[in-house]
């Protein structure tokens, strides 16, 4: 498989001839879209393990994430003239994303594993015509989410993962645990608020990659 190479995304305007092999992939992507995403994300974890951290492996396993990635594809390809419709699930993603801390550099190794997975499983299907409209299609969606996601940062009081510190484990039943902690440098941290999601990124003994998990608050 080619690797992917430093890419720079831009808004391009896609072809009615384009538009219509992408609208032409919704048959293809309501009957075997869940198939396209499990092989997409063997493809892509085997292929760049750097991006490891950034999945739930039980997601994974239960074919969750699949599941929504092929959803996500099926109701960009539905929508592809007009993006309106999807406003409030993109921003779903982009706030997933900013937890996570998807960075532009993430975006070309997605494409690329996308179209060769699309080229491995369509065979004859995906022709030159049928990939160049998807490649300009993804790259229209990787520079909406970028630009988005990059809004986000600006807003944010630090970048990257901040190191924070355990102060007290709590047991509030037999199940229920409460974690506190603060940051190890003692900086002041915004006020969290209901609906945001805070991703916690952590690395177990003996595990080879960081594990990130995104929790939502009440």
């Amino acid at each position: 498989m080619t690797k992917a190479a430093n890419q720079v995304y831009t808004i391009q305007q896609l072809s009615p001839e384009q538009v219509n092999i992408v609208k032409a992939s919704v048959p293809i992507l309501k009957a075997s879209g869940q198939e396209l995403t499990k092989n997409f994300y063997q493809k892509m974890l085997s292929s760049y393990p750097e991006v490891k951290p950034f999945f739930n492996e039980s997601d994974q396993k239960s074919l969750r994430q699949p599941k929504i990635l092929a959803f996500a594809l099926l109701k960009y390809a539905e929508n592809i003239e007009n993006l309106e419709p999807l406003t409030g699930f993109v921003q779903q993603i982009v706030t997933k994303h900013v937890g996570l801390q998807v960075k532009p550099e993430h975006y070309p190794i997605v494409g690329t594993c996308l179209l060769n997975t699309m080229e491995n499983m369509l065979g004859e299907l995906a022709t030159p015509e049928f990939l160049q409209a998807w490649a300009t299609a993804y790259g229209n969606l990787a520079r909406l989410l970028i630009n988005a996601e990059d809004t986000c940062y600006q807003k944010q009081p630090w970048n990257g993962f901040k190191e924070f510190t355990i102060e007290k484990i709590q047991n509030e039943a037999s199940d229920v645990k409460s974690v506190y902690f603060s940051p190890t440098d003692k900086s002041a941290i915004a006020t969290p608020q209901r609906g945001q999601y805070v991703c916690i990124r952590w690395k177990l003994p003996g595990s080879e990659f960081e594990k990130s998990r995104e929790y939502s608050l009440f």
